[in-house]
């Protein structure tokens, strides 16, 4: 009983950590999804030929993000691309700024870029980096393998042994465990929907 209450205890706390992450990722989506679209906005602020050049990377940089999938390959190289259109929006922005154009406004365009290319490290560090640490796995396929040793030794020793109990009690434990992992990782069965980044580049796929 005292095994069993502390592997619940271990995969509770795991859980625990594992939801948090997923969360934040979906947040990670929402608050990028909002940057894009308002660097795009202030976009019009800027003077030509600035103001074409950074709409079309964004509807681009927007597309691109749209397309992330489960196949870490792709992650990966959309990763690499990103940072590319980061690049050449900074650039724009540079250009913009040493223009004629009120400071007061680039500056706005210019907070927009910077907030789309810290949001994009955050979710590079969160989704690709952070993951929960090795230790907490092995301590937690430790205890799982002594708390179900232990239910066979006391069902050993009680005489009673009861195979649909055990099988339950192991497919439980186990299905908590998937569902940590699944939790735990960017691409799998469960994954943070890009549907507000989808509908943003929806939106301003047609130049205006």
């Amino acid at each position: 009983g005292s095994v069993l209450a502390l592997l619940a205890f271990l995969l509770a706390f795991t859980f625990d950590i594992a939801s948090s992450r997923f969360d934040q990722r979906k947040q990670l989506v929402m608050d990028e999804s909002d940057a894009i679209e308002a660097a795009y906005l202030r976009a019009d602020l800027l003077p030509d030929p600035q103001r074409n050049e950074a709409k079309e990377i964004l509807r681009a940089y927007t597309a691109q993000r749209a397309g992330l999938t489960q196949d870490p390959e792709v992650i990966r190289r959309i990763v690499a691309d990103s940072d590319k259109l980061q690049a050449r929006l900074w650039d724009v922005a540079r250009e913009a700024a040493r223009g004629d154009a009120p400071q007061a406004l680039v500056a706005l365009f210019i907070g927009s870029v910077n907030l789309i290319i810290d949001l994009h490290s955050d979710r590079v560090t969160l989704g690709l980096q952070y993951r929960i640490p090795p230790v907490i796995w092995w301590c937690l396929a430790a205890v799982t393998f002594l708390a179900m040793a232990g239910v066979g030794y006391q069902f050993g020793l009680a005489g009673r042994e009861n195979v649909w109990v055990q099988a339950l009690l192991a497919l439980s434990f186990s299905a908590v465990i998937w569902l940590i992992a699944n939790l735990d990782q960017p691409w799998g069965v469960l994954t943070v929907s890009q549907q507000p980044i989808i509908e943003l580049a929806e939106k301003i796929a047609v130049p205006r």
